[in-house]
């Protein structure tokens, strides 16, 4: 805007009237990091991976179960359990009887006493506060892993560290008892439930209408495709999961989308499969021969 004073400077200023420059000779290639969502309200990288380490119990916050367990523990009083007498013995109602015992022959279980007693009082607070340390020290052993073991580490639903000097073994095994088991999700599905939204954010209106035909991403979600909708119907072609052979501009989707979640690449596993399978769609050409304007790439 003429005789407008942008906050830049002189050297920020000269830069953004090159972008501009190579974007009106179409010379110009946007790759759209996971930051140029969060204005819209989707979670960075490392946001989401804690979404879905929630759903698996080793999420920034202790389960629900865990600390309901301690503050159950905590808020109930000592008891002790109630007996019926009977001469010389005491029956009573609280002991399980065992199964192989459990026939019209066998005998109702008695014991000689004159008092049966529940659990010491501290033994479920103990309980409860060894979950809670449990779950500290597994969250502190994911915390230290990289973002793409993070990654394997919730797809497996759930794991085991073990220490040794400097070196991190990593034992994985399957919970049958994690969130995602529970609800039959898998982790695709989940990381589309996270990133799928009916809104898109002005950064990404203003990017959809830029003079730029080629663009990249490693973003999940559809809010460029839903901006590029709203200002331009029909005219980008989105790859490889649609193509459209007689639009004027294109997406490349590097690692998935949300439409296909199946495809989401998001472990180290994934990378080496996109890396094996997916080479021709990683732009070198479109590297070599452009500018390329790299839009809020972060964790």
């Amino acid at each position: 805007m003429h005789g407008y004073q942008w906050p830049l400077s002189p050297t920020l200023l000269g830069q953004a009237n090159l972008l501009a420059k190579y974007a009106r000779h179409e010379k110009l290639v946007l790759f759209i990091g996971a930051g140029a969502s969060v204005t819209a309200g989707l979670p960075t990288w490392a946001k989401l991976l804690d979404a879905l380490a929630t759903q698996v119990d080793i999420g920034p916050q202790a389960p629900e179960h865990v600390t309901a367990a301690l503050s159950g523990a905590l808020a109930s009083p000592p008891q002790t359990s109630p007996s019926v007498s009977t001469p010389g013995f005491v029956s009573s109602p609280l002991v399980t009887p065992d199964p192989l015992l459990s026939s019209p022959c066998a005998a109702s279980p008695v014991m000689p006493s004159s008092t049966v007693s529940s659990p010491p009082p501290g033994a479920s607070i103990s309980a409860a506060k060894r979950q809670l340390k449990t779950y500290e020290r597994e969250r502190k052993e994911f915390e230290s892993l990289s973002l793409l073991d993070r990654a394997r580490i919730v797809e497996r639903c759930s794991y085991t560290c073990i220490f040794h000097g400097t070196v991190l073994l990593l034992m994985i095994f399957v919970c049958h008892d994690s969130r995602l088991v529970r609800t039959g999700k898998s982790l695709g599905p989940a990381v589309a439930e996270c990133l799928t939204s009916d809104f898109h954010s002005v950064g990404h209106s203003l990017l959809a209408t830029m003079p730029c035909d080629e663009a990249v991403t490693t973003n999940y979600d559809r809010l460029f495709e839903q901006a590029s909708d709203c200002c331009d119907p029909g005219t980008l072609s989105v790859l490889p999961m649609n193509p459209r052979s007689h639009a004027p501009r294109w997406l490349l989707k590097m690692h998935g989308c949300v439409s296909q979640p199946e495809d989401i690449v998001l472990t180290r596993k994934d990378y080496i499969r996109y890396a094996e399978t997916s080479a021709a769609l990683g732009g070198e050409g479109v590297l070599c021969c452009s500018k390329r304007f790299w839009v809020r790439f972060c964790d």
